[in-house]
């Protein structure tokens, strides 16, 4: 396999870099990216929040980047929603009974969200949302679905059931056209190309700089990614493929950050279409080089990406409880779609209940092995994956970042 040449930085202009409030790390606000006018990515959309039973229309939306992986499911990150379990007064949770220190996710009065407690979520289409005027309302989330067990290596993810005739939905002769994104089936080769999508990316200073108009630039924005670092994580006890580090220094192909994205989707190639490889939203320092955190007396954020494709069975089964239908979308597929009773799945597939130590944080700064993903299919550098560690030294924590959209 040909692997991809690392890219120059096409994006994040040096104006627009400064010291943001996500511990400190350097980012980017404003135009970050380029605006997707061609519309090729129109499943990322955005979630607005309100206190429950009101309109969203009567409001500015307040929410993150999300994505649509059918025309009624909807996945992110599950502390966009509200499922922060490193805070010590909420508590990590799966999506089922069972036996580690994570309770059985719950989305009524008494959840772990703060978020969905007297809220309710909508969907807002993620072109452009600067004005309550170009805010357009197309679904409200019904049912929710999450693994929420920690920082990284821990899950941080969420699927929800999109009504789209909402009581407070645009009319469906009126909404934009929407064009679901499905699931990868493969982990990508080290150094493949990526897409970073993001609607929101208004973040703030720190101190707050009040002059600084963030709701300016909430439209939706397109970014390339490098996938240089590998996929695996630096704990034993934990599954290898749930994570992947990218190294956001606007440097070998990768911009600087962007706050406030959590939830946003990086999305790579398979079958000569665009899937949903994973999402931003847990920037940990350790995961990448102490060189690669620290550059001429700055400091940067190592985001780590939690990914889906080893999330497709438990995905699947929702979507079939909630909808009643027996397939989902696969790029693959010759129909467009694959069965999902009996399917099987090109990796191998995780349960929630894996890793009792992750569900809360490690703490610190650590030195250690990458125990790089296991997977039979993962190709490091040319080379089918083997029975190896990568042993790098992991430097400073930039900070455990679980940014929301506050504006």
């Amino acid at each position: 396999m040909i692997l991809l040449l690392l890219l120059p930085i096409l994006t994040n202009a040096a104006s627009n870099e400064y010291k943001s409030d996500m511990g400190g790390a350097q980012a980017c606000r404003g135009d970050c990216g380029t605006k997707d006018t061609l519309s090729k990515f129109t499943a990322v959309v955005r979630l607005c929040i309100v206190q429950k039973g009101e309109d969203p229309n009567n409001e500015l939306c307040s929410g993150s980047t999300a994505t649509m992986i059918e025309n009624d499911i909807v996945a992110s990150e599950a502390h966009v929603i509200g499922y922060t379990p490193e805070e010590s007064v909420w508590s990590a949770c799966c999506d089922a009974p069972g036996a580690n220190n994570a309770a059985v996710c719950t989305f009524d009065s008494k959840s772990q969200s703060r978020d969905l407690r007297e809220r309710d979520v909508y969907i807002a289409d993620g072109s452009d949302t600067t004005t309550q005027a170009k805010t357009k309302i197309i679904g409200k989330i019904t049912k929710f679905a999450a693994r929420s067990t920690g920082n990284p290596p821990g899950y941080d993810i969420f699927v929800g059931h999109v009504d789209r005739a909402c009581k407070f939905c645009l009319a469906a002769d009126l909404q934009p056209t929407i064009t679901p994104i499905p699931l990868a089936n493969t982990y990508p080769a080290q150094n493949a190309a990526a897409t970073h999508v993001f609607t929101a990316g208004t973040g703030d200073t720190d101190p707050i700089d009040p002059a600084w108009l963030g709701r300016n630039y909430a439209y939706r924005q397109t970014s390339p990614h490098v996938l240089n670092n590998l996929i695996g994580t630096p704990y034993k006890k934990t599954q290898t493929c749930r994570r992947q580090s990218v190294s956001m220094n606007g440097e070998n192909g990768n911009p600087v950050a962007v706050a406030d994205t959590s939830g946003s989707p990086v999305f790579i190639t398979q079958c000569n279409t665009q899937v949903l490889h994973g999402f931003h939203g847990n920037g940990e320092g350790g995961w990448c080089s102490e060189s690669d955190n620290s550059k001429n007396g700055k400091e940067y954020l190592c985001e780590v990406l939690q990914l889906v494709q080893n999330q497709k069975q438990w995905i699947s089964l929702k979507i079939k409880e909630w909808t009643g239908r027996d397939e989902m979308l696969d790029a693959c597929s010759k129909t467009g779609a694959i069965q999902i009773t009996g399917a099987t799945f090109d990796v191998t597939q995780y349960e929630c209940r894996t890793d009792s130590e992750m569900v809360k944080d490690d703490g610190g700064s650590f030195f250690g092995s990458i125990n790089v993903c296991e997977d039979k299919g993962y190709v490091v550098t040319g080379k089918a994956r083997d029975s190896f560690n990568l042993s790098i030294w992991f430097g400073l924590i930039v900070g455990s970042v679980v940014a929301m959209v506050g504006l």
